[in-house]
């Protein structure tokens, strides 16, 4: 399990920890500026491999790990590109690029297929 420490994008209604909830119903969005970021903090340093994310109107997608006890030096893990269904959920899988255990990840949403993005659920495996 995860916690959200840092969103570049906070509206009230729709926090950033809404992505750590299984309620599709519950997301976090966008304030319609790019690049936007989610930071999450690990339980305990982890081997990950996949980050599923459910989203909508999401485009291009960078995730970075860091594998000290303090938050600091990211390394890139993985990026890809989000297929443009017209504002429709999206659900993808990411294979990451991780060779020892980790505490945090970022994920840096790049652009998207429209000025807002939402992000319904993320899970770091």
């Amino acid at each position: 399990m995860a916690r959200i420490l840092m969103s570049t994008s906070y509206d009230p209604e729709y926090p950033p920890e809404n992505v750590l909830s299984s309620n599709n119903k519950e997301f976090w969005i966008s304030t319609g500026l790019f690049p936007q970021e989610l930071v999450f903090q690990l339980n305990q340093a982890s081997n990950i491999r996949t980050v599923r994310i459910v989203s909508s109107n999401v485009r291009q997608v960078h995730v970075e790990t860091c594998d000290g006890s303090h938050i600091g030096n990211f390394t890139k893990a993985g990026e890809t590109e989000f297929g443009n269904n017209g504002g429709d959920i999206q659900k993808e899988s990411m294979d990451l690029n991780v060779q020892k255990p980790v505490n945090f990840v970022r994920i840096i949403f790049l652009s998207g297929w429209d000025e807002f993005i939402s992000v319904h659920s993320v899970k770091i495996e």
